[in-house]
């Protein structure tokens, strides 16, 4: 299996070159952005997508503790940067039908409101209360301002998020874990140390990583570059309410509301949409 050891990248923000230039109050429709035939998100069915029949994904350090992640809310997401593990290594994916390795970079949030759900994609016609969203980029290309002007410059893993008054159903407590220092970074900048001890496989308790939808698309924020190979899963994870309400609390750089932070579906324009099944796909990866 391939292992990824001590690979150190600078990690920085996917965003405009001037990124307090946008803003969520009419969920995109006002950016000013390049048009094109591969944005995303889009509405994703289970009944219309094609049958993956290639290989799974493969994780490379998932299991192994993250090295002292910060949580930090810059104005337009509560983000927590993937730097290494403890041991110094850094969680990475490939597989599917990925032709080199991903490694992992940040981790950021959409999500709506009391009165709204935020989730950016939709799956069988219904979104979510919000969405995680796992950016990866390609080891080939050396920085993210080099990456996204490639159509393989990075992967996006994202989950759909529910939150629940009643007691979760299925939940991740390391997600639960994020969602409580949201608390602590009310205002735009704000940044917290997470308390708690996670691995990256740890925020995907109870999710079948084998089922997903996979298709070609593009970066949600502004510039909305279409260099990403996008993995949604179906499954969706539970978040009580009395931590997720925390989001709805939070400040921009303009020190209103930060509510609603997701972007509009965007047209598919007859992109192919696979769907992986995970019992039903045999094929498996040769490391």
């Amino acid at each position: 299996m391939f292992h990824v050891v001590r690979y150190f990248a600078k990690v920085s923000e996917l965003s405009s070159p001037n990124p307090s230039s946008f803003n969520y109050d009419k969920q995109g429709k006002d950016w000013q952005v390049e048009p094109g035939k591969q944005q995303s998100p889009i509405p994703l069915l289970q009944n219309e997508a094609l049958r993956y029949e290639g290989p799974q994904l493969v994780f490379f350090n998932y299991a192994k503790p993250l090295y002292n992640p910060y949580v930090t809310n810059n104005g337009h997401t509560v983000r927590m940067d993937i730097s290494a593990t403890i041991e110094k290594q850094n969680p990475a994916l490939a597989g599917s039908n990925l032709k080199t390795v991903y490694l992992a970079q940040q981790l950021h949030f959409h999500w709506g409101s009391e009165k709204s759900q935020g989730s950016e994609h939709t799956i069988d016609s219904q979104r979510y209360d919000g969405e995680l969203h796992i950016v990866h980029k390609n080891v080939s290309y050396a920085s993210n301002q080099e990456a996204v002007h490639h159509p393989d410059g990075f992967v996006v893993l994202a989950v759909m998020l529910r939150c629940l008054e009643s007691p979760p159903q299925m939940e991740s407590p390391a997600l639960n874990e994020i969602c409580k220092e949201v608390k602590l970074i009310r205002k735009c900048y704000d940044s917290t140390l997470l308390k708690a001890n996670i691995s990256m496989e740890d925020l995907f308790a109870g999710i079948d990583m084998e089922k997903f939808f996979t298709y070609k698309g593009s970066l949600t924020s502004p510039p909305c570059y279409e260099t990403v190979d996008w993995f949604v899963f179906p499954d969706a994870l539970d978040i009580p309410k009395e931590i997720w309400q925390n989001f709805w609390q939070l400040k921009d750089r303009r020190g209103k509301r930060l509510i609603n932070t997701y972007r509009d579906l965007q047209a598919p324009n007859a992109r192919p949409v696979y769907l992986c099944n995970g019992l039903e796909s045999s094929e498996k990866p040769k490391n």
